[in-house]
């Protein structure tokens, strides 16, 4: 590490205006010596909270202070909404640069900046690359007016260049030797994923190296370890007698037998036999020293455990035995797999020629062998004259040569940021080496190495307990032979105060103890939401914003948004891009697309994939290749021809799609995309799609058709456009969040990078490490593949898989940091336990946790403690194991599915019986906007009986914001219309809060709203729910709301008298057949005349 100049000697070597913008800045003497530095390259490791941004945002304005242009300083970051964060934040330096001065000419220097800030080079480093080739298209040999294509329609290319691979292989008989290893899906799969991984298997496309050359790389560290040939050495210097005397008969049989296969070992390893020395090595170890005997203290004995010892270490991925034959014919076709690949690259380049676009890997891949051009990178060397780059832990190995490129013969240009502990994208190619790497040869080339060690996000008590976990996990001490590792280093925190209103312990760890993984999971889900809960009622948790939930994978989404749910607390999933990644958000857009322009393929085949439509993968394949030869045909093209070779679903799903695009094409352009969407909601049933999932799957519905609203387009195209540009400036929206603004987030780790949260839930703790089921392996030069026509992996598999193992945990590590350094106040784990043999067994973070703190599963949940655990550092660790659901109060929500069981099982607890699917309303009955509709009296009776069946409300204002809400569930997204509708069904609710059946049944001793029933002896067990069942002291009632509008009840004709009183007859006989009692049943009519009319059955 290189030692900086003191802060005081570095200004000195400042002009004034420099001086003065980094005085401005508010930086710690590390921040200012690494923001400061001029004649040197800058490697900055900047741990969570440290400011780091803060002091990338001050290197930048002191060198535009230098008198730098801003076309002239490049900042790359790695997402277009980080870019444009920090041209923000440049930005608002900039300004209060110019109230800060009181000079008139520096106040017109800092004018004239920010005007320039539109062409200030900060962006991706996919955005420098293309911009780099646009200015030399002819070198670059490329159209200057390319496009670059996303992962959607780079992922449509690559299936199509695939699939003609695939045609044309199938075609020559040399690669029959590979389809007898793999079968057509497999190897589709493999090349598919290859060419999304090209940079990775571009070094084994290049090299020659051979299966040989693995197995010696793969055994030789073992068979030059030095305590294993001491081993050997101390084996062979027995004499007979004095081995005899060293252990029994058994052991010197033993300790002879090790020896002669040993000699077998050694003679194949010299003679480069690698396969012989294998299949001797594991003759010893399953056959010789399995079972070690003789004498437990004797020193042969001891020996021979040390062996066994290190071979378990280092060769375990060599497993119990290989077959040399098949080890041949895997050899024998990974060539055969190389040429199959570069096929497939020649026929997506072509497409992507065809299409004159690029994808992100051509544009790294096009500009780095520009750059190796001397007279172009001596050109972009003179134009970038300072380059500044965030997160530079996350590059890959060919975005380094690009920075170097551009940086090469310039000294004190480089100025990178980045933190090893938090290289969490190595699934996206990212190396952590690389930045190690780019720290030693700054170092040794006398650059700045400057470490930020200071953390302004993470209160002292809680630092404390998460360095004794970080500590423990990730260790703390470098390991050479593994640079992929990353050891622990604590930070030293600045903030002084305690959290306001957080009480101790700042670490809690919540437990759900189930028989299985399924049950422990929603037993944690839901002892979370009841804590939280908790929490917020003694006003710990101030807000719901303040909460964040972070996951390892979004497969657990669910049961954690179930629990939120049923405890009424405000959630917004984030998950990609957000509100417009969600999949009912996407399949909706992509209908509209394909109606857009249905002869494009790539949104057919969204379109045909959603669910609306419901055609398999196949079926697209079929439907686009099955009509003429080689060649494929449009997918509009192909629904109006023969598909009769498609199975009976998908031809249903073709029908279906040809439908609904004959239809809604004579209306295209016509009407608002509001309108549209709206009407295709409908024709497709997406309400009973979305059926039976989360009530945020309907609510994400209504915020689309409420946003396509108020875009007040027509056009289709400018829509998507609109969209578009949403997503491309970086606006990353949540989901709907429902009547509350204010949500509790729930995100993977890798989503909250960069964000910190005063409440952190590390969830689904409990989740066994993820197991990585590819059929093929890369490692450097090394490609291999697992084989379908036989149970076997092959020996570079074994060893590949290994390889991947420990880089794969070392990344599991350090998630786990970024997942705590997340939290500024308080931070729970929240995980689960399962059963196993009687024995409750614990898996993923949650056991390495428990490990370190010596708690026993089995033990916590027979004795689960009372008080916070003791740490060794001073603070305590809170424990609370839950094997029992909390009931939560019933919430409102719009309900998809009820369950309809006894109402007898319902009053004593029981489980529900079976499931009753709502019948939908009839179609003539559904509110369009857009179109006259004489049916308003309908819809406000509609919303108030909504509003009754939520019944109570805190407020006016709740009444107010549950009445908007649904209001727009029903579709009045106009907004006069929707204040229409709601000032009635409120004045209407209010009148009948003033009645005393309200108060009468707000006082009832049990009360149930919407209650299932079942009447088994009517000939179709008829079904149905009951608005409202109460108890009172004379016993039990039901009231039947009535929204009609009624001038009195005289206007009621025969027909509808006579149903309602059938009605109400059925649900008070179900009521006596399962209660054995009477009940009172009761007509509240709610809009008769001005005023509420109640009547009891019998007189009516």
């Amino acid at each position: 590490m290189v030692l900086a100049l003191p802060p005081g000697e570095v200004m000195m070597m400042l002009n004034e205006r420099t001086r003065m913008s980094l005085t401005t800045q508010f930086l710690s003497d590390k921040q200012y010596i690494a923001a400061a530095e001029r004649n040197r390259n800058v490697v900055v490791t900047a741990g969570a909270g440290s400011g780091k941004t803060r002091t990338l945002v001050a290197r930048y304005l002191s060198l535009l202070a230098d008198g730098l242009q801003p076309d002239r300083v490049e900042a790359i970051t790695f997402t277009e909404k980080a870019a444009n964060e920090m041209r923000s934040r440049v930005r608002s330096a900039i300004r209060n640069q110019i109230t800060a001065v009181q000079n008139l000419d520096e106040q017109r220097f800092w004018l004239g900046l920010e005007r320039k800030m539109d062409a200030a080079r900060i962006g991706t480093i996919h955005s420098l690359c293309a911009e780099i080739l646009r200015t030399h298209p002819a070198q670059a040999g490329i159209d200057p007016l390319f496009e670059v294509v996303d992962e959607g329609q780079a992922a449509i290319m690559i299936a199509d260049a695939v699939e003609s691979t695939l045609v044309q292989i199938t075609m020559e008989e040399k690669y029959v030797q590979l389809f007898e290893l793999l079968r057509i899906k497999s190897l589709e799969t493999i090349l598919t994923q290859m060419i999304t991984k090209r940079l990775e298997v571009q070094k084994w496309i290049q090299s020659d190296q051979s299966m040989w050359q693995f197995l010696m790389e793969g055994l030789q560290p073992f068979m030059q370890m030095d305590e294993m040939q001491q081993c050997i050495k101390n084996l062979r210097s027995f004499s007979p007698q004095r081995l005899e005397s060293d252990t029994s008969a058994k052991g010197v049989e033993q300790v002879n037998s090790f020896l002669v296969v040993w000699k077998e070992v050694e003679t194949a390893w010299q003679e480069q036999n690698y396969l012989n020395c294998i299949s001797s090595l594991i003759i010893i170890r399953t056959q010789i020293v399995n079972r070690l005997v003789g004498k437990s203290d004797s020193t042969s004995r001891i020996d021979l455990t040390t062996w066994r010892g290190l071979y378990d270490t280092g060769l375990s991925w060599i497993e119990k035995g290989f077959d040399a034959e098949l080890e041949e014919k895997i050899t024998t076709a990974i060539p055969l797999l190389k040429e199959a690949f570069s096929l497939v690259h020649d026929h997506y380049n072509k497409l992507l020629s065809n299409q004159k676009a690029l994808d992100f890997d051509d544009l790294e891949g096009r500009a780095l062998a520009l750059l190796k051009r001397p007279e172009i990178a001596k050109k972009w060397q003179e134009k970038v004259q300072a380059l500044l780059v965030d997160e530079f832990q996350d590059t890959n190995q060919r975005q380094r040569q690009l920075i170097e490129a551009l940086t090469v013969g310039n000294t004190g240009s480089l100025y990178v940021v980045g933190d090893a502990r938090q290289s969490i994208y190595r699934f996206r190619g990212a190396d952590v080496t690389i930045f190690k790497e780019v720290q030693k040869e700054t170092g040794r080339t006398d650059g700045l190495i400057c470490e930020l060690e200071e953390t302004h996000r993470t209160h002292p008590a809680l630092m404390k307990v998460m360095d004794e976990v970080l500590a423990a996990v990730m260790g703390s001490e470098i390991i050479e032979e593994k640079p992929f590792h990353v050891p622990f280093k604590k930070m030293i925190p600045v903030r002084e105060d305690l959290p306001s209103g957080v009480r101790k312990p700042y670490l809690e760890v919540l437990i759900g103890a189930g028989r299985d993984s399924e049950e422990g999971r929603i037993l944690a889900a839901n002892l979370l939401a009841e804590r939280l809960l908790a929490y917020k009622q003694a006003g710990e948790i101030q807000d719901w914003k303040d909460v964040a939930l972070l996951f390892r994978a979004s497969g657990a989404f669910p049961i954690y948004e179930q629990a939120l749910e049923a405890a009424g607390i405000p959630y917004v999933t984030i998950a990609g891009s957000g509100f417009y990644d969600r999949s009912e958000i996407r399949d909706l857009l992509n209908l509209l697309r394909a109606l857009a322009d249905p002869w494009d393929d790539l949104a057919m085949v969204g379109f045909l994939r959603s669910p609306a439509t419901g055609m398999s993968d196949l079926g697209i394949t079929q439907l686009r290749w099955s009509q003429s030869g080689d060649q494929p045909v449009s997918l509009r093209q192909a629904l109006t021809m023969d598909h009769s070779f498609l199975t009976q679903e998908d031809k249903l799903a073709a029908d279906r799609a040809l439908d609904l695009l004959d239809e809604f094409e004579e209306v295209v352009g016509k009407i608002p995309v509001a309108a549209l969407l709206q009407r295709l909601i409908e024709r497709t049933h997406y309400r009973i799609i979305l059926a039976g999932s989360a009530e945020r799957g309907w609510r994400n519905i209504e915020k689309l058709l409420f946003d396509a609203y108020t875009s007040h387009q027509t056009s289709i195209h400018a829509y998507l456009e609109y969209v578009q540009k949403i997503r491309d400036i970086g606006v990353r929206e949540g989901e709907a969040a429902g009547a509350a603004e204010d949500a509790l987030q729930l995100m993977t780790i890798h989503k909250s990078k960069g964000l910190e949260f005063p409440w952190v839930i590390l969830a689904d703790a409990g989740r066994r490490p993820m197991t990585r089921t590819d059929r093929w392996q890369i490692e450097g030069e090394r490609v291999s593949f697992l084989p379908d026509r036989v149970d076997y992996k092959p020996l570079q598999s074994r060893y590949l898989k290994m390889l991947d193992e420990d880089r794969e945990e070392a990344e599991t590590r350090r998630l786990l940091y970024v997942a705590f350094t997340r939290a500024k106040d308080k931070l729970i784990i929240s995980g689960h336990f399962s059963q196993f043999k009687e024995k409750f067994t614990v898996n993923g973070w949650l056991k390495k946790i428990l490990d370190l703190f010596d708690l026993d599963p089995e033990w916590l949940v027979v004795n689960p403690p009372a008080e916070p655990v003791p740490l060794a550092v001073g603070e305590r660790i809170g424990l609370q194991v839950s094997t029992q659901l909390f009931e939560f109060p019933i919430q409102e929500k719009e309900k998809k599915e009820v369950q309809v069981f006894s109402l007898s099982a319902m009053l004593n607890g029981k489980e529900p019986m079976e499931p009753l699917k709502e019948s939908l309303e009839p179609e003539e009955n559904r509110l369009d906007l857009f179109e006259p509709s004489e049916k308003f009296p309908l819809w406000v009776g509609k919303l108030l009986h909504q509003s009754i069946h939520r019944w109570e409300y805190h407020d006016d204002e709740a009444l107010q914001q549950f009445l908007e809400r649904s209001a727009l569930e029903l579709g009045f997204l106009e907004l006069e219309q929707r204040k229409r509708v709601v000032f009635k069904a409120k004045v209407y609710f209010k009148r009948l809060q003033e009645h005393p059946v309200y108060v009468e049944i707000n006082q009832a001793s049990r009360r149930y709203h919407e209650v299932p029933y079942e009447l088994q002896d009517e000939p179709q067990n008829e079904r149905g729910r009951l608005d409202v069942l109460y108890q009172t002291e004379r016993g039990w009632k039901i009231v039947d709301f009535k929204t009609d509008q009624l001038a009195s009840l005289a206007d009621l004709d025969e027909k509808r008298r006579s149903d309602y009183r059938t009605q109400l007859l059925r649900y008070q006989n179900s009521v006596f057949q399962q209660l054995k009692e009477m009940p009172v049943a009761q007509f509240c009519f709610l809009n008769c005349g001005d005023s509420i009319q109640l009547v009891n059955l019998e007189d009516f």
